[in-house]
């Protein structure tokens, strides 16, 4: 998980630099787990750019990782422009954009949340997401570390 939340952290860094937020990674021993890299990187890829596109100059985005007794629990927070609890409500719905997305310069179809949660799903996980209104997001997901049985 760490190789995996590292190579995305990494490919992210040249455009939160440009936009002058800092992005921390933060992880633990290595730990294994049930997952297909490419898919999974493809949601915390889609995480990681929603956190630089809502985060404004000067933010911090912080992706973490650690694990309890059977499952890996992951967590990307940033200081951005944050949600509403409606928007919160709709936010993995396809083509949703957060109001504050239409009213300004900010790119994307509305598809990323909704990828995201499908991917983690199909890997027998979880993800939520805490919000609110100029205090930031974050996002928190869990997999199955390996050796574990999947089945909810």
């Amino acid at each position: 998980m760490a190789e995996v939340l590292s190579h995305s952290v990494e490919a992210a860094r040249p455009r939160a630099k440009a936009a002058d937020i800092t992005l921390e990674l933060e992880t633990g021993r290595p730990v294994r787990g049930i997952f297909d890299p490419d898919r999974l990187g493809q949601a915390i890829d889609n995480v990681v750019s929603n956190a630089i596109k809502y985060t404004p100059e000067g933010g911090t985005i912080k992706v973490r990782a650690g694990t309890s007794a059977d499952r890996i629990n992951c967590e990307i927070t940033d200081t951005g422009i944050g949600m509403s609890e409606q928007e919160l409500n709709q936010a993995f719905t396809r083509f949703f954009r957060a109001a504050n997305a239409h009213s300004s310069t900010i790119p994307g179809a509305g598809l990323g949340l909704a990828i995201t949660k499908t991917i983690i799903e199909n890997h027998k996980g979880t993800i939520s997401l805490f919000s609110s209104p100029g205090n930031g997001t974050t996002v928190q997901f869990t997999l199955p570390k390996a050796g574990t049985d999947p089945s909810p």
